[in-house]
């Protein structure tokens, strides 16, 4: 709204109120003097139409229509006083003339007055509810007019006899025009102040009801300043009611453009969100359906038509139409869920497209129920999945290809597990023979016979072969991920004096210095796998032998702090370098060195022996222990190995590993039954206990075995696992069954496969020891010993009963 030219009308408004005001009386004082209008039902009317129309501004003011007056902090004052004078207003235009006329004129006044007061108290005034506010006032203002017509004699006296306004008329007109002049300037101030027009608007009311009352005293009933005060009023309500009819369309309209603005603006961007939805249905090649099951409709978009094989024409789509392009299983199911829609929330469902010969492609059907108060209808979405599909058959025909790979690969280790395992007890058990034999020939052969040499070189053959046939266990071992470390206390110097006697005659034939050194604390133990780091320096200590004839051979161990997070947070690293000055590895050998069955290169397969599978061994040992093996190597000055372990140090001293023969420890009371079906077998365990000093009992299988253990309580059992009639498994599980208080012997297996699973079946039937063939006379030392300790302490508890 234009402010401008609003305050000039109404600041014109209010000068031309009071110009007609004063003209009005001036005339009534001369040439119009004594004109006068009688015109009750006139004056009714012009009473009344006002008392209406403030009462519909005073009203409009309280309720939402105020909030357009809400710059202004006058306007809920004003809305009382406007309704206040309406109502009273409304009185005295509804009665006759006379003394109660008279008094509700003068009463609205006064009454105008106080209540436009309030301006100046606005505070008091804003927090008056509305509805008990105009309850109140409608009750007090109902009592003061039945009080004018049921006791009029109640109600002061407004006319003297003369015909003239008494004091009190007088005094309330003065006293409301006063307090309506005195509102009015406030007002104007406050227009002033903050340039609220609507402030403006309340004083021009103000400042002509003021003049109105003043000038009530002036004038005379019916004359012309008396009709012209009431006509004034009535413009006063009538320009109040028009500003805020006004005020009302301009807000109205202002919010309809508003309002027709955002939904402009909204409907640009929900039109851009729709142009984009679609660019994306159709980059996606997304279809769009709805299906209502009253009418049994199914309707798609262009692309869903295109989708589901069907006319491009309506989107009305036809079930028989739809019957022929998907497949007869997948409609059946498709069918069944859009007709369940009563009981479902959502749909998905995977259908074949084709034609009857062939359905080659795939499309996924997604939706959801929308319920309506008169129905419920199915929207949703449709794409092809032809290609995830496709993946998904692969994928499991892969899977099953895989599973049938698995499978075979499993079928073939355990081929080869059987197989290895054959071999070794194929093997073993003739090795066995030559070995045992030989060595027992070899101690009673005196150095200088002529036959000597050949004996000794049985036995350096036989324990070649029998080095081959453990690489090969062990290589298969590791590769089946089967190795299992046992970690314990290890001393160092013990284990470095039995390698540097173990190869100390085999250096003295190649003419090869060995040596060793230990840097560390002999307090100290690390702790590992003593049996298979015995091993991986067996095979360097051999290899470094083998490989510098004439040459030298040194074997260094030492401990250093671990100083990374890379050693599996142990605190110390175990480094054992073996620096031989042999012949060297090149640069490209070197690279497949710790290959499996390769070596240097074929020469020396044909110089120096070996199956490739050592080294190999070594390394994937020294992995398994945590650890890693380094080469440094030069042609013609040699090579250097390092194993690094991450080890943690105990502080107890570890048993020494086989010590010698003592046969003076051995129990010579020993009762000895060996079931073992070979011949040759029998011959050389046979001469091996005798010479230690004991005479066996032997049987040639586990029946036989079971029938001696029945008659003889025995204190050690060897036993053969492979025999006929009854094997060494179940004769052990016989044997030891239902002892009833009988002395129970120590079962150790003799057997020539070594494989993991034969080991674990032996300790499952109750053998406590296992001897695999080759059986060396100091294993079977071992068990007799261990048997001695505990018929020691059997015989100690029967004593002490």
């Amino acid at each position: 709204m234009n402010h401008f030219p609003m305050h000039r009308i109404i600041g014109g408004i209010i000068m031309l109120t009071l110009g007609v005001h004063f003209l009005s009386w001036f005339l009534s004082q001369s040439s119009l003097q004594g004109v006068t209008l009688v015109q009750e039902p006139l004056h009714a009317a012009v009473e009344v139409a006002g008392s209406l129309i403030a009462l519909a501004v005073g009203l409009a003011l309280l309720s939402r229509w105020g909030e357009i007056f809400s710059d202004s902090g006058n306007t809920k004052p004003v809305a009382w006083a406007m309704i206040a004078m309406g109502v009273i207003d409304g009185m005295h235009g509804v009665i006759s003339p006379g003394n109660n006329f008279v008094f509700l004129h003068s009463l609205a006044s006064f009454v105008g007055g106080l209540f436009f007061l309030s301006v100046f108290f606005p505070k008091l005034i804003d927090p008056i509810p509305p509805k008990p506010g105009l309850a109140i006032l409608g009750v007090v203002l109902s009592a003061i007019f039945l009080c004018t017509q049921t006791w009029p004699e109640l109600i002061p006296r407004m006319l003297t006899d003369s015909g003239h306004f008494s004091s009190n008329a007088i005094f309330l007109n003065w006293g409301g025009g006063l307090g309506l002049a005195l509102a009015g300037g406030k007002l104007l101030r406050d227009y002033y102040r903050q340039r609220c027009i609507h402030d403006l608007l309340f004083s021009l009311h103000c400042l002509s009801f003021a003049a109105a009352a003043m000038m009530f005293e002036a004038s005379k009933l019916w004359d012309v300043s008396w009709w012209a005060w009431h006509i004034l009023r009535l413009f006063a309500y009538g320009i109040a009611l028009a500003v805020l009819l006004h005020e009302k369309v301009e807000s109205d309209q202002s919010s309809w453009q508003s309002l027709s603005r955002t939904i402009a603006k909204q409907s640009k961007k929900l039109g851009r969100v729709a142009d984009n939805l679609n660019l994306t249905l159709e980059a996606a090649n997304i279809g769009i359906w709805e299906f209502d099951p009253i009418q049994l409709s199914l309707r798609g978009d262009e692309r869903f038509r295109a989708l589901t094989e069907q006319d491009q024409g309506d989107s009305l789509i036809s079930f028989t139409r739809l019957k022929s392009s998907i497949h007869p299983d997948d409609y059946a199911s498709l069918k069944k869920k859009l007709l369940s829609v009563e009981s479902i929330v959502d749909i998905e469902l995977d259908v074949r497209v084709g034609n009857e010969h062939e359905f080659v492609r795939y499309l996924r059907l997604k939706g959801k129920v929308r319920r309506h108060e008169e129905r419920s209808v199915i929207l949703g979405v449709c794409w092809e999945i032809t290609d995830i599909k496709t993946h998904e058959h692969r994928l499991v025909q892969a899977r099953l290809e895989a599973e049938k790979a698995k499978s075979a690969a499993e079928q073939a280790s355990r081929a080869k597990s059987m197989f290895l395992s054959n071999m070794s007890h194929e093997i073993r058990t003739p090795l066995n023979g030559v070995m045992g034999l030989s060595e027992e020939i070899l101690e009673e052969t005196p150095k200088d016979h002529p036959h000597y040499q050949a004996i000794h070189s049985i036995v350096a053959s036989g324990q070649s072969l029998l080095s081959i046939i453990n690489d090969i266990l062990d290589y298969s071992k590791l590769e089946a991920g089967k190795v299992e470390l046992e970690p314990a206390p290890v001393d160092m110097r013990d284990l470095l004096e039995n390698l540097i006697n173990l190869f100390s005659s085999t250096a003295s034939r190649n003419s090869v210095s060995l040596s060793y050194s230990l840097d560390m604390n002999t307090a100290e133990y690390p702790v590992c796998d003593r049996y298979r780091l015995q091993q991986v320096l067996n095979n360097l200590i051999s290899n470094a032998i083998k490989f510098s004839p004439g040459g030298s051979v040194r074997v260094e161990a030492k401990l250093i702090v671990a100083n990374d997070e890379t050693h599996g947070g142990k605190d110390r690293v175990l480094e054992i370098i073996i620096e031989d000055s042999g012949i060297g590895i090149n640069e490209e050998n070197l690279q497949k060195l710790f290959t499996p069955f390769s070596q240097a290169d074929m020469s020396t397969t044909r110089r120096f022996g070996g199956t490739g599978l050592g080294l190999s061994i070594c390394s994937s040992l020294v992995q398994l222990m945590g650890g890693k093996i380094d080469v440094e190597t030069e042609i013609g000055f040699g090579s250097t190995f390092k194993v690094s372990l991450p080890v943690s140090i105990a502080q107890l001293r570890p048993m020494r590993q086989k010590a010698k023969m003592d046969l003076e420890l051995l129990d010579s009371d020993l009762k000895i039954l060996v079931a073992e079906d070979n011949n040759v077998n029998q011959m050389v365990i046979e001469m091996s206990l005798k010479s230690l000093g004991f005479s066996p009992t032997i049987v040639e299988n586990g029946q036989l075995a079971c029938a001696a253990e029945s008659r003889s309580n025995f204190d050690v059992i060897f036993m053969d696992c492979h025999m006929p009639v009854m094997d060494g498994f179940e004769a052990t599980a016989e044997i030891l069954k239902d002892r009833k208080g009988r002395h129970t012997p120590l079962v150790c297996a003799l057997t020539a496969s070594v494989m993991k699973d034969d080991i674990d079946r032996c300790h499952q039937c109750g053998m406590e020891r296992v001897l695999s063939k080759p059986v060396r006379k100091h294993d079977l030392y071992e068990v007799l010993l261990q048997a001695s300790h505990i018929r020691g302490h059997s015989d100690k508890l029967k004593a002490s009963a």
